[in-house]
């Protein structure tokens, strides 16, 4: 997951986003579900949202699933609702949970089957982003998915 000191500063973001910075290191393991960089035509055509514009692609991956010997996990990354001050997009949460791949992913039937829900969020606890959440997963996977 990602923070806002990652993404406010353009330093910083070249940083993390030279080859050898943590968004290279990291790879696909670097969740960020609200994240979009401009498609700077390194040759990855897909946006991997399931969306059409393919002028923005993820800084990470959008979504994780976490395998263990005692079940999957399904790992979201969210950075709160920043305003303009960002060097890469923030989407608003209120946005990403109507994308049609966060609600192809959690719909039933489902593309993969997972136990559990991890929300990495980078917010505070009592910010009502977190209950927004809360409420947009518990319905789309039902009363009995653990969600974290």
């Amino acid at each position: 997951n990602s923070g806002n000191h990652d993404v406010n500063n353009l330093e910083t973001f070249r940083v993390l986003s030279q080859p050898g910075g943590l968004i290279d290191v990291w790879g696909e393991r670097l969740v960020t579900s609200n994240l979009r960089r401009p498609n700077d035509g390194d040759g990855d055509e897909s946006n991997g949202s399931g969306e059409a514009d393919e002028s923005l692609l993820p800084v990470g991956s959008n979504y994780r699933f976490l395998r263990g010997k005692q079940g999957t996990v399904l790992a979201l990354g969210f950075l709160y609702n920043m305003g303009d001050e960002a060097v890469v997009t923030v989407e608003r949460v209120q946005d990403v949970v109507e994308r049609s791949w966060f609600r192809t992913l959690l719909a039933s039937p489902r593309p993969e089957e997972f136990d559990a829900v991890l929300v990495l969020a980078h917010m505070d606890a009592e910010d009502e982003l977190v209950a927004f959440l809360r409420s947009e997963l518990r319905a789309l996977v039902g009363e009995d998915m653990v969600i974290q």
